[in-house]
């Protein structure tokens, strides 16, 4: 074997290749970031790694984010879900707890359910955005209908928005109902619409 190509090659299992590029991912001007970014999603991350994977979140960039959020989602629950959930907890950036609220959605643990229903108060929508369609990953919860039901009475129509897809997305006829009846009273005739659509569905 070339001897450089087993040099790199055990940068890269040993960890020290990850340790580089998230390095890269904390300093680097925006287009570094991005790919420094990508490239974790082809490199193995260590339990040591997560952090700094998890402090990535608040990225200022949203393909950075959407890259990290990704790569913790691949990882899976198992090393992911404890940091990720303190992070959702923790009042940092908006876009940086919309995105753990957001990847606590795609690891499918119940018990973030209550941390997740804790943010459809967030002062910023862009939060309350991320609850709903986090809550989309847990249709058939009743605490998770009754949030979503909430978040139809956002004053923001995104959000409004956000929580009538989620509830389209459950099987259950109760939800269809409360759509169709939001939909009399809802100001909005692009969302008027999609809360009707459920019945169609």
């Amino acid at each position: 074997m070339n001897w450089h190509l087993w040099l790199e090659r055990l940068r890269v299992w040993t960890g020290r290749e990850t340790a580089r590029v998230l390095k890269r991912l904390a300093s680097g001007r925006e287009e570094e970031r991005i790919e420094a970014a990508r490239a974790l999603r082809t490199l193995p991350v260590w339990g040591r790694h997560i952090a700094r994977l998890v402090a990535a979140l608040d990225d200022p960039s949203p393909f950075v984010r959407w890259e990290v959020a990704e790569t913790l989602v691949d990882i899976g629950p198992q090393k992911t879900f404890r940091p990720v959930l303190e992070r959702a907890r923790e009042e940092g950036s908006v876009a940086g707890t919309a995105a753990a609220v957001r990847v606590l959605g795609f690891l499918g643990d119940e018990a973030a359910l209550e941390t997740i229903v804790s943010r459809a108060e967030h002062p910023d929508p862009e939060v309350r955005v991320a609850v709903a369609e986090a809550l989309t990953h847990f249709p058939d919860l009743a605490r998770s209908r009754e949030t979503l039901v909430l978040l139809l009475e956002d004053k923001h129509p995104v959000v409004r928005r956000a929580a009538a897809w989620a509830l389209r997305r459950t099987n259950d006829k109760q939800a269809r109902a409360v759509l169709s009846a939001y939909a009399l009273k809802e100001s909005e005739p692009w969302l008027r619409q999609v809360m009707q659509g459920a019945d169609e569905a």
